[in-house]
């Protein structure tokens, strides 16, 4: 039994090192130029080991994903707990607060549909869903009851369209080189975007649509 526990724990350690490169990857490098030999190097294994634990690159970075939204919800249930009942200017400030304390959460939000989710297998995908059902379930409760005006169940289509917006916002908000010189011109500031800025007054804006009876618009 001993000798099971400290295999699993290995495994475990082994699992936990490749996601801990893939971070490391996607600040450094980025998705498109990380390799899965890039990972394996970075995490002290052989090639072949990584993918013992995980069939593609998507699935490593899909796993990062989840750990940084499991950190993002148990962050977000905490500052729930102090905030003042209803009050929903405070929550969108939190929610942000807490995307801003994890920069790589949106930006892996951003191609989630698009690129992890698009080269995995279902069996990865079932698990995912699984875990993010559970997790937008529990953080749901806890939001229908700290924000009084949402009905049952409202707090995990909040969540989801909170992912909406975040993926919406953060694109808006990472133009390319040549968008983003030509928005530096004093004639268009108007088009330009903050990420935080616009996510959290169109979150606040949806809250206050919910509130006064558009079940968020």
């Amino acid at each position: 039994m001993r000798k099971r526990a400290s295999t699993e724990a290995a495994k475990a350690g082994r699992r936990d090192a490749i996601v801990s490169a893939a971070a490391e990857a996607f600040d450094r490098l980025g998705f498109a130029a990380t390799s899965m030999d890039w990972l394996a190097e970075r995490a002290g294994v052989a090639k072949g080991t990584v993918y013992l634990y995980f069939a593609t690159k998507e699935t490593v970075f899909l796993a990062l994903y989840r750990r940084e939204l499991d950190a993002w919800f148990a962050d977000v249930d905490e500052r729930i707990d102090s905030l003042a009942q209803d009050d929903a200017m405070a929550f969108a400030g939190l929610v942000v607060d807490a995307l801003e304390a994890r920069p790589r959460l949106p930006a892996l939000a951003a191609i989630l549909h698009t690129v992890l989710e698009r080269n995995a297998g279902e069996e990865d995908i079932l698990d995912f869903k699984r875990h993010l059902m559970d997790r937008h379930s529990a953080t749901g409760r806890r939001i229908e009851e700290k924000l009084g005006f949402l009905a049952e169940d409202d707090g995990v289509r909040l969540l989801q369209r909170l992912h909406a917006l975040t993926i919406g916002c953060w694109h808006a908000a990472q133009p390319a080189a040549v968008v983003r010189r030509v928005l530096s011109r004093d004639e268009f500031a108007p088009l330009r975007s903050d990420f935080s800025e616009e996510l959290e007054n169109t979150l606040a804006l949806l809250l206050e649509g919910w509130r006064h009876g558009g079940g968020g618009f």
